[in-house]
């Protein structure tokens, strides 16, 4: 465990012009979680997908599209890039991009069970 904390941020996109579906108490959204100055989420596999195949992916922060909505600070971690890296890896066997499924098992699920592994908690 590192000695100096990192901060974790959760990324919150929208992927559809969410103004009239926000009125009725519903959106469509994307999520990726940046630490160490790199945002992670999940995606499935465009066409048949190798079952191995991991569907998380990297990004540089709050790049991905169409825009973002928010960005929530989850809290400090003191986890070093490397030991981050060990747990994606460990992730990498969870979710594998033919186990993507828009409404069970998406980016926001991914982004959810991330935090956790780092023991911090999205909010609802």
């Amino acid at each position: 465990v590192s000695t100096q904390s990192t901060w974790v941020l959760l990324h919150v996109y929208d992927l559809v012009d969410n103004q009239k579906l926000n009125k009725v108490g519903f959106g469509i959204y994307h999520s990726g979680v940046e630490i160490h100055g790199r945002e992670y989420a999940f995606g499935g596999a465009m066409g048949p997908a190798n079952p191995d195949m991991t569907g998380i992916f990297a990004m540089p922060p709050k790049t991905a599209t169409p825009h973002l909505r928010v960005s929530v600070p989850l809290g400090e971690v003191r986890y070093t890039a490397q030991q981050v890296q060990w747990f994606l890896k460990g992730l990498e066997r969870e979710w594998p991009a033919s186990s993507y499924n828009l409404l069970t098992r998406n980016c926001n699920h991914f982004s959810e069970a991330f935090a956790r592994r780092l023991g911090l908690r999205v909010p609802a």
